[in-house]
């Protein structure tokens, strides 16, 4: 339960919007998708802030929006992917 609450805290602070996380990242096929406009990739941000992953294993990705968010929230850059 302290985890959930961690991770809500995480995300109400979060300082970063969707566009801001994916930045300039975004294919031209998900310009206006709606999972680019909720937080669903806030949600991977924050979920990397609170584990700070090492290793990252994504099996099916599109084009890699949520190893980048959680990549990006682990403040990581050597996290293996």
């Amino acid at each position: 339960m302290e985890i959930l609450k961690e991770l809500f805290e995480l995300k109400k602070n979060c300082p970063l919007t969707e566009e801001q996380i994916l930045s300039d990242q975004v294919h031209e096929l998900d310009k206006d998708a709606i999972y680019i406009k909720e937080d669903t990739y806030v949600w991977y941000y924050v979920l990397g802030q609170l584990f700070k992953p090492k290793s990252i294993l994504e099996i099916g990705t599109r084009f890699g929006y949520s190893l980048k968010s959680m990549i990006l929230g682990s403040g990581n850059k050597n996290v293996e992917a």
